[in-house]
């Protein structure tokens, strides 16, 4: 069985959610969230983030991040 490492020692954290969490950041409309703000601006990214901006201001992300893995990774 493959064990997940621990993120940190917190007994309060769930180290599942947390790589649930980073895993939904990896994927779809939050990797592109995600890009629009840390990838260099280029022309083409200027206009991605111009056509996108509406998309990504109305986009809602789940509490649960089980449920936002899901819901952006299609898992």
């Amino acid at each position: 069985m493959h064990q997940t490492p621990r993120i940190t020692n917190d007994p309060q954290v769930n180290q599942e959610a947390v790589v649930a969490a980073r895993n939904a950041l990896s994927c779809g409309r939050l990797k592109e969230l995600q890009d629009s703000v840390e990838k260099p601006v280029t022309l083409r990214r200027f206009w991605k983030n111009l056509t996108g901006a509406v998309s990504r201001t109305n986009l809602r992300i789940p509490d649960d991040p089980f449920e936002a893995e899901r819901e952006f990774c299609g898992s």
